[in-house]
């Protein structure tokens, strides 16, 4: 049953992305996680209502965040969170302004080898949707 609801709504439609080792979210519309921020608890369809890139940190991920905050400051927000009520999707998710996740942490770095790839992996997808990075 979810599957036909998927097809009615478009949303089993899967956007191709770079490599081979996406996260299986990358290309679909993301959860309407129960989030709670610094702000208060909300939805991820309460961020988004500013139809605006989003990269929602699920992990304290201050490193990822960085990496959006050095380069494209003012065009993608940086939300830290986490879900109360269920174990994340997710590190950390950049999600477009039409809901569709572009970039996926599928986890904590577990060394300076898979954090630099992971930044490396965040910049690609931030370039490739959102522009080149700001120089200062």
């Amino acid at each position: 049953m979810r599957r036909i609801a998927e097809l009615m709504a478009g949303a089993e439609v899967q956007r191709p992305t770079a490599g081979a080792a996406a996260h299986p979210l990358v290309g679909r519309f993301a959860p309407d996680l129960q989030l709670e921020t610094p702000t208060g608890t909300t939805r991820l369809a309460a961020l988004m209502r500013g139809a605006r890139p989003l990269l929602l940190d699920l992990a304290g991920r201050n490193d990822v965040r960085a990496v959006v905050e050095h380069g494209w400051p003012g065009r993608v927000e940086t939300v830290p969170a986490r879900c109360p009520d269920r174990r994340p999707p997710a590190a950390a998710l950049l999600v477009r302004p039409d809901g569709q996740v572009a970039w996926a942490a599928p986890e904590a770095a577990a060394s300076p080898d898979a954090a630099g790839r992971q930044q490396s992996c965040l910049q690609h997808a931030l370039t490739a949707w959102f522009g080149a990075p700001l120089t200062p």
